[in-house]
C-alpha cells in the first residue's frame, strides 16, 4: 500500500517471517553489482531491511519478498536431496542477472523473481518421486527428446503445467506467472515477453555451460 513506510517493512519481515536474512543477502547482493542502476553508495553496503528498501523502491522489494517466500515454500522440509538442482537453479538466474547487463532490463528482481517460478514445476516433481524425476532425465539424455514431451507422456503434465497450477493457488500476479511457465515456449507469452525470453536464454547458456547439454524445446537452443 502507497501509506506503507520502510520501517513498517523492516518490522513486518524481521517480526513476522523468516525471510530476514535471505533477503537482505540476496538485495545486498543486486545492489553491489548494480550499484549504478540504483544510485547505491560505492562505500557503504545495506545493513538493514529498511535501506535497502529506501535503494530499491517497494516494488523490487517486494518481488525479492516473493522469492524469498517461494524458496522456502518449495524448499522447506524436502526429504529428497535438492541441492544440485538449487545449483542449477541459481547458475541460471545469475546467468538471466549478465545477460540483463547487455539487455538492459532494469528490473533485476523480477528476472530472479521469474528464472526462479519457472523451476518451480521441476522441484515439485523431484520432491514428490525423485526416482521419476532422475528416469525422465536420463531418457531424455538417451533419446534427446524435448522434456516436456517426456514429462507429458510419462506423467500426463509438464513441469511448466504443474508451476502454473502452484503459483495460481500461490497469488502470484499474472504477468509474473506467465513469463515463467512460457519460458520453454509451450505457450507464447503476451504480457512481457523480453521477461521470458531473457529467462529463456538464461537456462539455454547456463545448461550449456554447466555441461548439461541443450534442451530441444528450447528453442534458442536450435
Amino acid at each position: 500500500e502507497e501509506t506503507t513506510t520502510p520501517r513498517m517493512i523492516e518490522d513486518f519481515i524481521t517480526n513476522e517471517t523468516n525471510i530476514g536474512d535471505r533477503l537482505l543477502q540476496l538485495a545486498c547482493g543486486l545492489i553491489q553489482v548494480f550499484r549504478d542502476r540504483y544510485k547505491a553508495d560505492n562505500d557503504n553496503t545495506p545493513q538493514s531491511i529498511k535501506e535497502v528498501c529506501l535503494i530499491l523502491g517497494n516494488e523490487e522489494l517486494k518481488n525479492l519478498i516473493c522469492l524469498c517466500t517461494l524458496e522456502n515454500s518449495v524448499f522447506h522440509g524436502s526429504i529428497t536431496d535438492l541441492s544440485v538442482l538449487k545449483e542449477i537453479i541459481y547458475s541460471q538466474m545469475a546467468m538471466a542477472l549478465e545477460i540483463s547487463k547487455k539487455l538492459d532490463y532494469q528490473n533485476k528482481s523480477e528476472l530472479l523473481l521469474c528464472t526462479f517460478s519457472q523451476a518451480v514445476g521441476f522441484i515439485l516433481i523431484k520432491r514428490k518421486n525423485n526416482e521419476k524425476f532422475f528416469s525422465i532425465h536420463e531418457k531424455q539424455k538417451q533419446t534427446n527428446e524435448p522434456i516436456n514431451k517426456i514429462f507429458y507422456s510419462e506423467l500426463g503434465f509438464t513441469p511448466s503445467e504443474l508451476t502454473w497450477l502452484f503459483l495460481n493457488v500461490w497469488g502470484m500476479e499474472e504477468a509474473m506467472i506467465e513469463s515463467a511457465i512460457c519460458v520453454r515456449y509451450e505457450n507464447t507469452p503476451q504480457l512481457n515477453p523480453q521477461l521470458t525470453a531473457i529467462a529463456h536464454i538464461s537456462i539455454v547458456l547456463s545448461n550449456h555451460i554447466s555441461g548439461l547439454g541443450l534442451e530441444q524445446n528450447l528453442k534458442f537452443a536450435k
